[in-house]
């Protein structure tokens, strides 16, 4: 039998999800099995996949240590959490909190890997929270904290990183300022929670400027707020076509006002 207790960083996602981060080698049709016949239960009673975790919640898994790992893939995450703690990572933090880590990323570093063998901001990321004591072994295993946003491989910037679940859905509504004048293509494809960009730069006013920023996103808002009510709708007349997206990762259009 395995026991988790369920803390914040696992909160407020549904069971099944969890069940599923938890045991990624598994088949969903096995795991609704297991739920059916009580062999995984939610506080000591039978429960369901559609349930919402709540911290201090205590899931059990009636299964074998041998089906357990093998389900688990804990050999691969074993190996790769061994390979980030032996990485040494020097990232210029400017701001953290329980959820949430931002990042200066320099010029000439990849926001994410483009191959097996590269070493990304995403990487370094890891390494710092396992460095500094806020990623264990167990937590690894069951969510693996990733970039938000990303920058291209010449760019520098901020960047945000998700260190828990409830992280990766925390930030929801995004700013660019004034002085933005270019957003890479698929810079908010990994921040699944994002709906909305407020934009209050006039410098974005080139297709080039934005090309494929939002694909693969989940945005279905962008407010422009650049100035006056005058110059507000100017730009919205602008910036609509130029994020046109014939078909949103969302599913939904892309509204611009």
């Amino acid at each position: 039998m395995k026991e988790f207790t369920i803390g914040q960083e696992d909160a407020s996602q549904r069971l099944d999800k969890y069940l599923r981060r938890l045991l990624p080698q598994a088949a969903g049709g096995f795991l609704y099995k297991l739920l059916r016949k009580k062999s995984i239960t939610l506080n000591g009673r039978r429960t369901e996949g559609s349930v919402r975790l709540q911290p201090g919640d205590v899931v059990r898994l009636y299964v074998s240590d041998e089906t357990f790992g093998r389900f688990a893939g804990h050999e691969d995450a074993d190996t790769a959490y061994e390979a980030y703690r032996r990485l040494t990572p020097q990232l210029a933090v400017v701001y953290e909190d329980d959820a949430i880590l931002a990042v200066n990323k320099p010029a000439g570093l990849l926001s994410q890997k483009a191959r097996p063998s590269d070493i990304s901001l995403n990487e370094l990321v890891i390494a710092y929270l396992i460095k500094s004591g806020s990623l264990t072994k167990a937590q690894y295993a069951a969510f693996h904290p990733s970039v938000m946003n990303r920058l291209d491989y010449g760019t520098s910037g901020i960047v945000l990183a998700a260190k828990t679940l409830a992280g990766a859905g925390k930030v929801k509504t995004i700013t660019l300022g004034k002085n933005v004048k270019k957003v890479a293509a698929k810079s908010f494809k990994s921040n699944k929670a994002l709906r909305t960009i407020v934009i209050k730069t006039t410098k974005l006013a080139r297709k080039s400027a934005i090309k494929n920023c939002l694909k693969g996103s989940k945005v279905t808002k962008i407010q422009v707020k650049v100035g006056t009510k005058a110059q507000n709708k100017k730009y919205v007349k602008k910036y609509k076509k130029l994020f046109a997206v014939k078909k949103p990762a969302s599913g939904k259009k892309v509204s611009v006002k």
